[in-house]
C-alpha cells in the first residue's frame, strides 16, 4: 500500500493505493489532515469489484485488492 498526502487550497487528503492482488490494511492512527474538522473518513473509493468495500475503523484502513481510496 502506498499512501500519499496531497494538499490544495488549505485542504489535505490522503490517497491510498493498493496495487497488490490481496486485501491490505494500513495503520493511519496518529495522522491528521489540515483543514479537516473531524476524524479521518473515506471520501471516495475506486474498486475493481462491485462486491468489494474499503473500511476505515479505529484508524485502520482496510482496502480490497487493486483499489484506490481517498481519505478526507
Amino acid at each position: 500500500v502506498c499512501v500519499i498526502r496531497k494538499s490544495y487550497d488549505g485542504q489535505e487528503v490522503l490517497l491510498a493505493f493498493n496495487i497488490s492482488a490481496e486485501a491490505q490494511t494500513v495503520d493511519l492512527s496518529g495522522i491528521s489532515l489540515e483543514g479537516a474538522d473531524a476524524e479521518l473518513q473515506i471520501g471516495s473509493v475506486l474498486l475493481t469489484s462491485a462486491e468489494a468495500t474499503a473500511t476505515l475503523e479505529d484508524g485502520t484502513l482496510t482496502m480490497p485488492a487493486y483499489s484506490v481510496t481517498i481519505i478526507e
